[in-house]
């Protein structure tokens, strides 16, 4: 479970029982540990993935008494979907505070070999998933007096990737489409931001280590820190972006990759 010292230490424990989170993409990996985080602050929270019954299962054990963690199914390459998402989030909770959107794919490819349909489906996902999902919440976000907006970014955003071309064009677009939103809907008491985690423990990166597409001794000899992220380290950084702790920020991308990034001891 996330820890309950940086709930504390962000001083929401005790003091948002009314505030909701939606976290999109919620039920694995870094989603799942910002849907923990969420309720572990004392939010309400709405879990949505396209794998319904992993976020319910996810909101059952997050919530067992089913009154303060939702799991929804949603797809976010889909308009209705993601519109239907955020009425039955204010449908249940009557207001909508956050927004994370953490849904995404792997589809690694040589650039010269990408077909055009694996080039737009990797930006309907992340691309044009991440804005559907801004676009419809802001109507709630603006009526509850102004939220937040996190959107999920990379390391890839900032540097080279070979064989991930649509990835690393999707990651940079939506760091430029955070800056524009969070000028646009500034007046609306909205607040956006990114993080860009790096190489983090999840369930694809350690089948990815499994399956020797990663070699994990060459990546943590990278890594100034010595070591990948837990998934619970990126949430924390996500929710402290959605407190009233970061109250005058907007408009950024935080990068929180242990070093790697600006790593030249070469």
């Amino acid at each position: 479970m996330f820890p309950e010292f940086v709930a504390d230490s962000i001083g929401w424990r005790g003091m948002s029982d009314q505030r909701v989170a939606l976290v999109v993409g919620g039920a694995r990996g870094i989603g799942a540990a910002t849907s923990d985080a969420f309720v572990a602050s004392d939010h309400s929270v709405a879990i949505a993935d396209l794998d319904r019954r992993a976020s319910t299962e996810l909101a059952e054990r997050l919530d067992p008494s089913g009154r303060r963690v939702l799991g929804l199914g949603v797809d976010v390459t889909d308009r209705e979907s993601v519109d239907t998402m955020i009425a039955d989030v204010v449908t249940r909770f009557g207001r909508l505070d956050a927004l994370v959107d953490c849904a995404g794919i792997i589809d690694p490819h040589p650039s010269a070999d990408v077909t055009d349909e694996a080039w737009h489906r990797m930006l309907a996902v992340h691309l044009d998933g991440t804005f559907r999902c801004a676009r419809a919440a802001f109507p709630a976000l603006a009526a509850s007096g102004g939220g937040t907006i996190v959107n999920i970014a990379s390391i890839a955003a900032h540097v080279g990737l070979p064989g991930r071309l649509s990835y690393t064009a999707a990651k940079g677009a939506i760091e430029a489409m955070t800056r524009t939103l969070a000028v646009e809907w500034a007046p609306a008491g909205i607040r956006v931001n990114a993080v860009a985690p790096g190489y983090t423990s999840t369930e694809l990166v350690q089948q990815a280590i499994g399956t020797g597409r990663l070699d994990i001794d060459e990546l943590v000899s990278r890594v100034p820190l010595r070591r990948l992220a837990a998934p619970s380290e990126i949430a924390s950084v996500i929710l402290f972006l959605s407190t009233s702790a970061s109250s005058f920020i907007t408009g950024q991308s935080i990068v929180a990759d242990g070093g790697l990034i600006i790593n030249a001891s070469w």
